[in-house]
């Protein structure tokens, strides 16, 4: 087989966006697009579908009549783990794509796990607007935390904000000491959180996660109250890797780290996690985004080997993807390409 002979198509859905990727077997990008959110639990089944179908077409727009054949594509998608949505989203992808192509499907998190290790036995440390802990051993997933913001989701950006949102709260009754945090919510808010219930209440898990940022800020400038609401949310994420760490057999416990709290105040709450930890732990910080991941799980799937190789050229091609003259294509409604 010479490389670069095949095509194949990885995704990585979630909450906030989606990111497709049309690559070689040999790592080169020939296309990417990201748009909308296709986490089926936020938006429902039906528009998840929609909106991956119009993102599909726009992959492949630019070769017009003349797509290549797909040799594989994977699927990772937030929900996408889900028993009974793993064959929802596998029917829709075989309706779309040819019997000869290699289909796979599952949850976005063993996308990010693959990031850091490929394939390799270790764990994912998800901490973005909600967290969780999946561990791979033998082949085996094992899932810990993450069964959503109403009960579980410590230490996320959910968490994180909702604890700065509460603290407020407690300064402006006077419950407990004053905090940089009732300002600093009050101005990125527009008015002061005690007057904010509604929006609050109404923007739900995405208002609220949004505001991790104002916790990390005070914390940076000092405050004690952020500092302790940070402390409490990497002890809750250590607590998952502790957990997690009963699956695999010896050290050390690899642990990728995923999701968008993780680059806040210089890699602050990756210090706090793993100061609670042993040597065990290793932390692996991917310098390429989990689509990455689902392009390693669409190459097993075709029964092809991911080496260093695969990987760096991946990632060299990944922001100015090998394809073919693209003018005037026109994009998928909540889309962009990138070069």
């Amino acid at each position: 087989m010479n490389e670069g002979q095949f095509h194949l198509i990885a995704v990585d859905g979630g909450a906030t966006k989606t990111d497709l990727v049309l690559f070689k077997d040999d790592g080169t990008v020939v296309n990417r697009v990201i748009g909308g959110p296709s986490n089926s639990s936020e938006i429902g089944f039906e528009r998840s579908t929609r909106t991956l179908q119009a993102l599909f077409t726009d992959l492949l727009a630019p070769f017009g009549a003349g797509s290549p054949p797909i040799r594989a594509i994977h699927l990772g998608i937030a929900g996408g783990g889900l028993e009974s949505n793993r064959p929802r989203y596998r029917s829709f992808l075989r309706s779309l794509f040819p019997t000869d192509c290699a289909i796979s499907n599952g949850s976005d998190a063993i996308s990010a796990l693959n990031t850091g290790l490929r394939q390799g036995d270790g764990m994912v440390l998800i901490a973005g607007t909600g967290s969780a802990v999946f561990v791979r051993s033998s082949g085996e997933i094992r899932q810990v935390g993450g069964w959503g913001h109403l009960l579980s989701d410590e230490g996320s950006g959910y968490d994180i904000g909702r604890m700065g949102l509460r603290r407020a709260l407690q300064d402006l009754d006077g419950r407990l000491p004053g905090t940089r945090l009732t300002a600093m919510l009050e101005k990125e808010i527009g008015q002061p959180v005690d007057k904010a219930i509604p929006e609050i209440y109404g923007g739900g898990k995405r208002f609220i996660s949004a505001l991790a940022p104002v916790v990390f800020a005070a914390a940076a400038q000092g405050d004690v109250a952020a500092l302790e609401i940070l402390s409490e949310s990497a002890r809750q994420l250590a607590l998952l890797l502790l957990a997690g760490s009963r699956y695999l057999s010896a050290p050390p416990f690899l642990v990728v780290l995923s999701g968008g709290l993780w680059s806040a105040n210089n890699r602050l709450l990756e210090k706090l996690v793993f100061k609670q930890l042993d040597d065990r732990f290793e932390a692996i910080l991917p310098s390429l985004p989990p689509v990455y991941g689902s392009a390693v799980e669409a190459m097993a799937s075709a029964g092809l080997p991911v080496d260093e190789g695969f990987e760096q050229r991946f990632g060299e091609t990944l922001a100015c993807p090998v394809r073919p003259d693209e003018d005037a294509v026109p994009a998928a409604p909540g889309s962009v390409h990138t070069r």
